[in-house]
C-alpha cells in the first residue's frame, strides 16, 4: 500500500496502480486509485497455472492507460530557436496544449480527490505563453456543488480578484477497442459498491499566483490581503 500511495503522490501522471500479492503459492491483485482498493479472488497457482500465466502475460501486453498512466500527459523532444533540444512534458486540454513548467502542490494522500496542481504556459493559440494552473483532481461523483460550478458563476458574475477559469474537461481515456471514455473510478467498480465514484476532472486556471513565503516585501503581501478583502466585500 505504501509503494501504491508515493507513485500516485510521486507522478502526476498516473491515474491508478496495479500490483500482484504472492504469499506461497497464492496470489492476489490489488488495484489502488483514488477510490481506494480493489481485491481479486485469491487464486493458488499450482492449482491453476494457466490462470497465473495469463495475468503475467496480461500485465505485460497491457497498453499504458491500463496499467494506470494518463496518456493526456505526453513527452517530447523539441528544437529552440538556438537548435538546442530540450525535452519537455505538455498536456492538452479541450484543443489548447499546455508545456508543464513547475509542479507547485501535490496531495500526498491515495484515497480521496489527489489533487495535483501545476504551472503551465500555453504553446499555441493568440494567448501564446502564457501562464496558467492546471488544476487536476478526482471530485466525488455525488459532491452537490463542484469548483467548476463556483468557478462558472464567478466569471460570469465578473467578480475581481479572484481566479479566472480557462477551461475545464472530464479527462477522456482511450480503451483497446477505440473507444474514447470519461475517466472515472467507476471504469472498475458497478453500481452495486459502496464506496464513493470519483470523476476525473482538469481546470486551467489563471492567473498563477505566487505562495505566501515568496512576496518580496510587506507591501506586496498587504496588497495582496487587500485585494482578498475587496473581493469578499
Amino acid at each position: 500500500m505504501d509503494f501504491a500511495r508515493l507513485t500516485l503522490s510521486g507522478r502526476h501522471d498516473r491515474r491508478f496502480v496495479l500490483g500482484i500479492g504472492f504469499r506461497h503459492t497464492k496470489l492476489t491483485l490489488y488495484l489502488f486509485d483514488r477510490s481506494g482498493i480493489l481485491t481479486s479472488k485469491v487464486l493458488d497457482v499450482h492449482k491453476f497455472p494457466l490462470h497465473f500465466l495469463c495475468v503475467a502475460v496480461g500485465i505485460v501486453l497491457l497498453n499504458n492507460p491500463r496499467l494506470g498512466y494518463d496518456p493526456s500527459f505526453v513527452h517530447e523532444v523539441c528544437v529552440d530557436e538556438k537548435g538546442n533540444e530540450e525535452q519537455i512534458e505538455y498536456l492538452q486540454v479541450g484543443q489548447r496544449k499546455y508545456k508543464i513548467e513547475k509542479e507547485l502542490y501535490v496531495d500526498r494522500s491515495m484515497r480521496g480527490r489527489g489533487t495535483v496542481c501545476l504551472k503551465v504556459r500555453r504553446m499555441d493559440g493568440l494567448n501564446k505563453g502564457k501562464s496558467c494552473v492546471v488544476k487536476d483532481a478526482w471530485v466525488d461523483r455525488s459532491r452537490v456543488v463542484k469548483e467548476v460550478e463556483m468557478l462558472k458563476q464567478l466569471k460570469d458574475l465578473k467578480i475581481n480578484n479572484v481566479p479566472k477559469l480557462i477551461a475545464h474537461e472530464i479527462v477522456q481515456v482511450k480503451l483497446e477497442a477505440g473507444k474514447r471514455v470519461e475517466d472515472s473510478t467507476m471504469l472498475f467498480r458497478d453500481s452495486s459498491m459502496t464506496m464513493e465514484i470519483r470523476d476525473h476532472h482538469r481546470l486551467v486556471i489563471w492567473p498563477c499566483g505566487s505562495p505566501i513565503t515568496h512576496f518580496s516585501s510587506l507591501v506586496e503581501l498587504v496588497s495582496a490581503m487587500h485585494d482578498y478583502v475587496e473581493s469578499k466585500s
